[in-house]
């Protein structure tokens, strides 16, 4: 092949190899000239000039260079500490004295570094586990514009400036989800530049690091970290993503911009689904936005869900908010159940006033983006932005009923919490359960249910014991991450008297669910059988006024006396709802109504 310039990268490899093989075989001065040859005015990408260029290898060490690129592609070992120590010193070099950390005298395998040899043979750098290059593309932004400019002027700034500061770091601030890691890659594919995400403070060593970020032309990311990492302290610019308070101690560098990383708002996001997925996908999550706020990241993976699934001629808005609806699984999985209702207000048979606090819960819950947010109210108040609410009465009188009708209506999910996964007999252990649940439900943007809550949100005592102090304690933390909680939580207990005072002024809406009277018993009964059900002449008047029944123990004897219709091949009569009725109240320990048990003798229904 004539010594032009290279045409292909698999061309100029040749080029390389034969260059390589030259230089083993103690010549090689012709292959070097032809080469440069064809390096000079070459139209495609030159990996070994790359690495020789980034790393500023001398001649020796390009040359010992081509010599491991040909042992690669002849499937040879590398050359060893001994044979590349005698090579180096047969071009001139002395013996790893200043030689470039592309070659390591110690590796196992051979002189050159596992990051070199992977980048000859164009294959993805192994980092271990703890770390990921990431080569980001120019995407949108749908949110926080405002920080990306100003990360790129002080970029800029650091470019211009002559002197100054010797590191520099930017430290994106925001809870989990809030799109730090997103933004980061923004600010990459502008600047033209690779992430090196590293998730442990110790995931590489100075040298790979080093190498990565001059070969792949990255900068170091520490992902999710508390302190300045030692290992980032003398990178020229080094990037971190923290909680919304920051990094502890010492300033990782000269130089720090503190970025503070906003979620999406409920517009941003239905523009972002948008212009991903289209009007109809945008225009379901539109009606869900006010009130759920995914991560930008979780948000995005929906969109690709959706877009997949319109390829596959399925309708998008479901496999959208299918995504979403597995994501919340399994952040949730660990201590909380998803309770599936097809409960409507229609369906709720509640005094007037239970039932306009309802209403007035899920009004507020779509409204909160406009209080805090357009109207100014959330820069003049701290934590309490979330919606609470106790639903107390007696048992069966439709609490966890309404709080599937609240979660239906804002179209969120609705998580039962399990109480049984949080609280432990271990010193600390309940304290972190609780913060994983609502750490989780923040993520998620569920509604969440605690059935029974006042074996949680329990009186304090006065602490007599060691064991009355960590109750108080647990509580109190309790208290504390509900009072922080942005979302809706809902409570239910048959026992108002047992709740912590401190709680209860806490609590947004308190509704009260009593027995149903004679005219609301009517209307459960004429709602109890589907309209499928074969159900004979009723009476329903006649159950209304007898049966002092909650609304769950109606339903329980409609389902009962279809049981009863069912095995006995038989339709839902009179008969078979008056033994199911007589069986409830059985269970409740109470007398049977006599003017039932007269029209329906006790021995004519069994």
């Amino acid at each position: 092949m004539a010594a032009r310039s290279a045409r292909t990268t698999e061309e100029y490899m040749r080029l390389v190899c034969e260059a390589g093989r030259a230089l083993r075989a103690g010549g090689g001065e012709e292959a070097l000239a032809a080469l440069a040859e064809a390096e000079r005015g070459a139209m495609c990408f030159l990996p070994a000039a790359h690495l020789r260029e980034a790393c500023g290898l001398t001649g020796a060490e390009a040359r010992l260079l081509y010599v491991c690129a040909a042992c690669l592609a002849d499937g040879e070992a590398l050359p060893g500490k001994a044979q590349a120590a005698s090579l180096l010193a047969q071009w001139g070099a002395a013996p790893w004295q200043g030689v470039s950390p592309l070659f390591a005298p110690g590796a196992q395998g051979g002189c050159l570094h596992p990051v070199a040899v992977d980048f000859l043979l164009q294959r993805a750098p192994r980092l271990g586990a703890h770390a990921r290059l990431v080569t980001p593309e120019e995407k949108p932004l749908y949110h926080s514009q405002e920080a990306l400019a100003e990360m790129e002027a002080f970029l800029a700034g650091l470019s211009a400036q002559e002197g100054g500061a010797d590191t520099a770091a930017i430290v994106l601030c925001g809870e989990e989800g809030s799109g730090r890691r997103f933004l980061l890659s923004r600010l990459a594919a502008r600047g033209g530049f690779a992430l090196l995400m590293l998730e442990e403070p110790d995931a590489l060593d100075a040298d790979t690091l080093e190498l990565v970020q001059r070969i792949y032309n990255a900068l170091p990311c520490a992902v999710n970290a508390q302190r300045a990492w030692p290992l980032l302290q003398g990178a020229p610019l080094a990037l971190y993503t923290a909680s919304p308070a920051g990094l502890a101690g010492e300033a990782p560098a000269g130089a720090v911009l503190r970025c503070d990383v906003r979620p999406m708002t409920g517009p941003e996001s239905v523009r972002a689904v948008q212009s991903e997925c289209g009007g109809e996908t945008a225009g379901v999550w539109a009606g869900v936005a006010a009130v759920y706020r995914p991560a930008a990241g979780r948000l995005l993976a929906a969109c690709a869900r959706a877009r997949a699934a319109a390829l596959c001629g399925k309708p998008a808005p479901a496999a959208f908010l299918a995504a979403l609806r597995e994501e919340n699984s399994a952040a949730l999985a660990a201590g909380a159940s998803r309770l599936v209702t097809g409960y409507t207000f229609d369906d709720l048979v509640l005094p007037a006033a239970a039932e306009r606090q309802l209403r007035d819960i899920c009004a507020f819950a779509r409204a909160r983006a406009d209080v805090y947010g357009a109207w100014g109210f959330g820069a003049k108040s701290g934590a309490g932005r979330g919606i609470t609410a106790l639903f107390y009465g007696a048992s069966g009188t439709g609490k966890t009923m309404a709080a599937g009708v609240v979660a239906n209506e804002l179209g969120l999910e609705l998580y039962r919490v399990d109480l049984s996964q949080l609280i432990s007999k271990y010193i600390g252990e309940t304290q972190k359960n609780i913060g994983r649940i609502f750490d989780a439900a923040r993520r998620s943007g569920c509604v969440l249910f605690f059935d029974e809550a006042d074996a949680l949100f329990a009186r304090r005592s006065d602490a007599s014991d060691a064991q009355d102090r960590y109750s108080n304690a647990e509580i109190a933390y309790l208290l504390q991450r509900t009072e922080q909680y942005d979302g809706i939580i809902l409570l239910a207990t048959n026992l108002l008297q047992n709740f912590d005072e401190a709680f209860r002024r806490r609590i947004g809406f308190m509704v009260h669910f009593t027995l149903p009277d004679e005219g609301q018993r009517l209307r459960l009964w004429r709602a109890a059988f589907p309209p499928a059900a074969p159900a004979g002449p009723m009476d329903f008047a006649l159950l209304a006024s007898q049966l002092e029944l909650s609304g769950a123990g109606i339903r329980s004897c409609a389902v009962h006396a279809a049981y009863l219709a069912a095995a006995e091949h038989g339709d839902i009569t009179m008969d078979r709802v008056i033994r199911a009725a007589r069986r409830e109240y059985e269970k409740e320990g109470k007398a049977f109504p006599p003017r039932l048990d007269a029209m329906f003798p006790a021995e004519r229904s069994f």
